[in-house]
């Protein structure tokens, strides 16, 4: 059983040597803009999730309750999902 999960060294080496990957720029632009998207969410979400109702009352007025914070707290994930096939092009380009 063990001698038939061995693979041959030299299939290895001659696929390792033929792909080579091409370290590209926009890669990691796409990376940071989903880093700075995220921290923004989480930031959210933790400052505005739990506050109480007199809290937003006093700091934002009446018209602030907690169905809009939930409302305001969801825009970043809906976004995610519209910029999403954005994203996957861009970074699936050569």
């Amino acid at each position: 059983l063990v001698s038939s999960l061995t693979m041959d060294s030299s299939a290895l080496d001659s696929h390792a040597s033929s792909d080579q990957y091409v370290l590209d720029r926009r890669r990691w632009f796409v990376l940071a803009s989903f880093v700075v998207c995220n921290l923004n969410q989480c930031f959210c979400n933790m400052t505005f999730s739990s506050l109480q109702d007199g809290t937003m009352e006093a700091y934002f007025g009446p018209s602030m309750d907690k169905a809009t914070s939930d409302m305001l707290l969801n825009w970043g994930p809906i976004f995610g999902i519209i910029c999403f096939p954005a994203a996957v092009w861009i970074s699936s380009r050569p």
